[in-house]
């Protein structure tokens, strides 16, 4: 029976190409192209108004070229044979015969094309969508008209249709995903195209948009099978070897929850290798002008600075989304991850529950535990703790374990920014504040507390950090030029940390489990 007349009786009216093929009977049945005599495409075109309007009966899909590639190589094998043309003013013309080797070959690849051709013609209209992200035939009706039918869908039903194997149907969808893979010169990067929106897929040019459509199309076998299995009618998809590309992997799919993978492994993450935590204002206005200064970057993946905004506040939500490792894929011995590590920095002033050694470190081991314990969820996971506990850091800006504005400025330098942020009556003197501000570094309290009672536009810590600035930029590019910069305590700490950040490995990161060794390391 022809493969037409076969559509036009069998196929469900909510297929794309019964909209072409409604009418049928009264139009004459359509012709196969393969059987037409070339004429060129101007013949199809008509002017009307001023508009040019093509007029043609031919009926396209977009699987009727799968295995056109195939012709690449034939072509090669093709010779010009001159012979003589009988009644004719010219002695010879040209032809491009077949051999019949090449004849053969090119009927059994189109006779294998159109059972491709009404294969995935009869599934596209319940697969396709769901890979492209678009439903283009709905015939007058709604969406709810297509959800009906694609509820209604039996796999089983189509399967007998077909008159199908499962085993005929994955064994089509595995030479389309090796054509793809064969001729597709993005075949390295397939990993992270696949997870783009569908409609860029369509701005892929030459082998790559070939590909493409292949592999559109092994998705369509591919999820039909998927359906069976879930009917139990066709075993599971074989999965390849841990550490090498499965026959399957290539294929098209939207997971989101891949992207963090295949960002890492470009080495795209926009995961920052090191957080640093900073207390407040001042920190946060000073420190990133230090950090250009020092021309470290303070956008992109190398460090992000965070405000804590009080010594006070929690920061255990914070290290447990950011900080913590995200597993992926299971290997031997452990697991890969699937987002870069990031160390976590906080450092702080000695005040409230920081204000000792040991209560830093305290709370440095329960940001750790934090992070390990939102890694083990799983009762089968034994990841030692040790392997968390060189991604968190809680410092001081100095030995002495002075805050920001101790660290960094003297007495005179801290009275004069605060007078420069005030305006209002109850200032004392620029002698006098120094001297109040000498007292507030003895017993380490915040400068805040010296200007509580004072009345008029209060300083705030913004104003004062503005104030402060040039002093601590003229420290910084004198220390640079001299090489004294290590002096400097915000300095230091950068440079820790530029250094930190830098060996976190950005792709390839595997994470080994209790049994074996306590590491975490790179490729």
């Amino acid at each position: 029976m022809p493969l037409i007349t076969v559509l036009v009786n069998n196929l469900s009216d909510k297929a794309a190409i019964s909209n072409y093929l409604d009418g049928l009977g009264a139009i004459g049945a359509p012709r196969d192209p393969r059987g037409e005599s070339f004429r060129p495409w101007a013949n199809y075109a008509r002017r009307y108004d001023g508009h040019t309007v093509w007029r043609s009966n031919f009926l396209f899909s977009p699987y009727q070229l799968l295995l056109a590639h195939r012709s690449r190589s034939r072509v090669e094998r093709l010779r010009w044979r001159r012979e003589r043309r009988p009644f004719s003013n010219l002695n010879y013309s040209y032809r491009l015969p077949l051999s019949k080797s090449l004849r053969t070959e090119v009927t059994k690849d189109s006779e294998y094309n159109d059972e491709l051709v009404m294969l995935l013609t009869a599934l596209e209209t319940k697969y396709r969508p769901g890979i492209t992200g678009r439903v283009t035939n709905l015939r007058g009706g709604s969406l709810n008209d297509w959800a009906a039918y694609d509820k209604h869908f039996d796999p089983v039903a189509m399967l007998h249709w077909l008159r199908k194997t499962p085993e005929e149907i994955i064994d089509h969808a595995k030479l389309l995903l090796t054509i793809a893979d064969n001729v597709d010169p993005l075949r390295d990067w397939i990993s992270l195209i696949r997870l783009l929106r569908p409609e860029k897929w369509g701005l892929l040019r030459g082998d790559a948009l070939i590909a493409m459509d292949h592999r559109i199309a092994s998705e369509i076998l591919l999820r039909f099978y998927e359906d069976l299995v879930a009917a139990g009618r066709a075993s599971r998809l074989e999965s390849g070897p841990m550490r090498f590309r499965g026959p399957y992997d290539t294929r098209l799919g939207t997971d989101r929850y891949e992207l963090t993978q295949e960002l890492m492994d470009f080495g795209i993450s926009p995961q920052p290798s090191l957080l640093l935590v900073l207390e407040g204002q001042t920190e946060m206005a000073l420190v990133p002008r230090v950090m250009e200064t020092l021309g470290v970057p303070t956008k992109g993946e190398l460090i992000k600075v965070f405000n804590s905004k009080g010594i006070d506040k929690k920061m255990n939500l914070l290290a447990e989304y950011v900080a913590t490792p995200e597993l992926g894929k299971a290997i031997a011995g452990g697991f890969l991850l699937t987002r870069p590590p990031t160390r976590f920095l906080r450092v702080v002033d000695p005040e409230g529950r920081m204000v000792s050694r040991a209560k830093r470190e305290e709370h440095r081991r329960v940001l750790v535990r934090e992070i390990w314990e939102a890694m083990t969820q799983r009762e089968d996971l034994q990841i030692p703790i040790r392997e968390i506990d060189p991604l968190v850091e809680v410092k001081t800006w100095n030995r002495k374990g002075e805050s920001f504005e101790f660290a960094h400025f003297t007495d005179l330098q801290i009275a004069k920014a605060i007078l420069n942020a005030y305006q209002g009556p109850s200032a004392p003197d620029l002698a006098e504040l120094a001297q109040q501000v000498k007292i507030k570094r003895q017993v380490r309290q915040n400068i805040e507390t010296i200007w509580c009672r004072w009345k008029g536009r209060k300083p705030t810590k913004g104003r004062i950090a503005e104030a402060l600035w040039p002093a601590l930029e003229r420290r910084v590019l004198h220390a640079l030029s001299s090489g004294t910069y290590r002096r400097i305590p915000v300095v230091r700490i950068l440079l820790g940390a530029v250094e930190r950040a830098r060996s976190v490995h950005r792709h390839g990161v595997f994470i080994r489990t209790k049994k074996h060794s306590k590491q975490i390391q790179g490729p």
